[in-house]
């Protein structure tokens, strides 16, 4: 399991290799196909390239809410226990549940519900 991520983690750090700077840590990068946060010491923010410019900073600050949240860390340490525990089915879903949490939180999503007109 380890190294079947590592693969992938080595074809994902290919393509970002091109990725450009768009300002400090956050990157255009081609080939990816959802914005998302790499590194645990130095996050990065990548957004794939076509994201419309008025969503962008709404995209930007849901990523930021991540690194602020240290979910990165969270996810480190939910793949570790499931390398340490691949054979127990709850760790297994509680890795899942986590991921899906991490991925559905409304913090950073409350500027676009507020700036919404009402018929």
């Amino acid at each position: 399991m380890l190294a079947v991520n590592l693969i992938s983690y080595g074809k994902l750090h290919r393509k970002l290799t091109t990725a450009r700077p768009l300002y400090d840590r956050v990157y255009y990068a081609e080939g990816i196909s959802s914005p998302f946060v790499m590194g645990f010491f130095r996050p990065e923010i990548y957004l794939p390239y076509g994201p419309v410019k008025m969503k962008e900073d709404y995209i930007i600050l849901h990523e930021q809410h991540h690194i602020r949240r240290l979910d990165p860390f969270a996810k480190l340490s939910g793949f570790a226990a499931l390398c340490i525990h691949w054979f127990n089915p709850l760790v297994w879903l509680a890795f899942r549940l986590a991921v899906k949490d991490m991925d559905c939180d409304e913090a950073a999503s409350w500027p676009l519900l507020t700036t919404t007109t009402t018929p």
